[in-house]
C-alpha cells in the first residue's frame, strides 16, 4: 500500500551526504530475475501417527526438490505455535494435514493456510493458473506484473482495472532504462531486457486460487480487512513489492512502483528491498535461459533503506577542523535524518491506502 516515488525522492536527497548510494545501469527488474533466489515457505505436517505409504509420497513431493533453491522447507511442528490452527486440525485428526508458513523475513508468521493433505492440496499449495502466468510474463520479459485482486464490487473492480491499465500505458512511455535518455540509442537488446508492464485480475472467489489469494492478503498487516481491491506489483522472480490498496490504487502510486521496478539497481542485497516472495513452483534458471548479468552479487552492500531510520555515523574528521560547535551540528543533522526518515515513512504508508 505504497505512494513511493515523491517520498523516496525526498529521503534519498535528504540523506545522500550520509551513505553511499551504489548504482549501475542494470534495472531493478532485471536484476531481481537474474539474482535473486526466492525466499523458501515453510511447512508443518500436523500428524499423531506416521503416514502410510500414500502420506508419505505426498510429503515427498511437497518437501523434496529437483531444483537448487528449495521452493518449501519442512518445519518442526512445536516451532509454528498456532493454537487455532490446532483447534481446526482436532475436529479432523484421522486424517492427516499440511500448514504453510511465510518465509522467516515475512511481516507476518502466521500460517497461509491449512488443509488436509491430500495431492489437490499439495499441488494448489505449490502453483495455480494465475502464478504460472505470472511466471511467464516475468520470464517472457516484463518488468513487472501488477495482481489485482478483485473485491467483488463490479463497478470498483472496473474502476481499479480502468485506472491501472492507463498508468501502466504511462509508464511505459515515459519512463527509459537507467543510463540513457528517450533520445538515446540503447546498447542493449530491448527484447531481452525492455520496460514492459502487465496485469493479471484474480477473483478471491477462484476456485483454483484460494492459496494465492491467502498468500497476497498476508504480505501486508490488515490486508484482510480492506473489501475494496488491491494491487499487487510483482516483479523478479515472484516478488510481491508492496499493495495498493482501495483510493491507494491511483496514478501517483503505480507510477513510483513502476518507477521503482525500472531505477538502477542501487541495492543488491535482496533482504534490503521492500517486498515477500510468492510460492511459485517455477525453475527459474532454466525459464531464463541467458542471464545477461556477469559479475557474482556482492554479499553485502549499504543502501539507505526507509526502514533505517538510525543516525548515521559521523565521519572521521581533523583535529583542527572538529569543534565542539561542528560536532553538535552534525549531530542535529543526524537527527533530523532520522526524524525525517519515520515521518516519510508514515506518510508513505497512508498514501497507499488512500487514507
Amino acid at each position: 500500500m505504497r505512494g513511493r516515488r515523491p517520498y523516496m525522492l525526498a529521503l534519498v536527497l535528504a540523506t545522500s551526504w550520509a551513505w553511499p548510494v551504489i548504482a549501475c545501469d542494470v534495472p531493478v527488474f532485471r536484476y531481481a530475475l537474474e539474482r535473486w533466489e526466492p525466499e523458501p515457505y515453510q511447512v508443518v505436517l500436523l500428524n499423531d501417527a506416521p503416514l502410510d505409504a500414500g502420506g508419505e509420497a505426498l510429503w515427498r513431493a511437497l518437501t523434496e526438490h529437483e531444483t537448487e533453491t528449495p521452493r518449501i522447507l519442512p518445519s518442526e511442528r512445536g516451532t509454528k505455535p498456532d493454537p487455532g490452527l490446532e483447534t481446526r486440525w482436532q475436529a479432523d485428526s484421522a486424517t492427516p494435514w499440511i500448514a504453510l508458513y511465510y518465509p522467516p523475513s515475512a511481516p507476518l508468521q502466521t500460517h497461509v493456510w491449512a488443509g488436509p493433505l491430500t495431492e489437490v492440496n499439495c499441488e494448489a499449495v505449490l502453483d495455480s493458473p494465475a502464478r504460472q502466468d505470472i511466471a511467464r510474463q516475468l520470464l517472457g520479459g516484463a518488468s513487472a506484473v501488477f495482481v489485482l485482486l478483485e473485491s467483488g464490487d463490479a463497478a470498483a473492480d472496473q474502476a481499479a482495472a480502468d485506472t491501472l491499465a492507463r498508468e501502466l500505458a504511462a509508464s511505459e512511455a515515459s519512463l527509459v532504462l537507467p543510463g540513457r535518455t528517450k533520445d538515446e540509442v540503447p546498447d542493449i537488446d530491448e527484447s531481452k531486457v525492455r520496460i514492459d508492464f502487465s496485469s493479471v485480475r484474480v477473483s478471491r472467489t477462484d476456485p483454483h486460487e484460494p492459496i494465492f489469494v491467502e498468500m497476497l492478503l498476508g504480505i501486508e498487516p490488515g490486508l484482510r480487512d480492506i473489501a475494496a481491491p488491491v494491487v499487487f506489483p510483482v516483479y523478479g522472480r515472484g516478488r510481491a513489492l508492496y499493495a495498493l490498496a482501495g483510493k491507494g490504487i491511483n496514478a501517483k502510486t503505480i507510477r513510483a512502483a513502476c518507477a521503482l521496478v525500472t531505477g538502477p539497481c542501487s541495492c543488491q542485497v535482496k533482504d534490503e528491498n521492500p517486498g515477500v516472495d510468492v510460492l511459485m513452483a517455477t525453475d527459474w534458471v532454466a525459464g531464463i535461459g541467458e542471464f545477461l548479468l556477469e559479475n557474482p552479487e556482492p554479499a553485502a552492500l549499504p543502501s539507505p533503506a526507509l526502514h533505517q531510520a538510525s543516525a548515521p555515523d559521523l565521519p572521521d574528521m581533523p583535529d583542527e577542523g572538529w569543534s565542539p560547535g561542528m560536532a553538535l551540528v552534525m549531530a542535529m543533522a543526524a537527527g533530523m535524518v532520522a526524524i525525517l526518515a519515520v515521518s516519510l515513512a508514515i506518510a508513505f504508508r497512508k498514501d497507499r491506502t488512500g487514507s
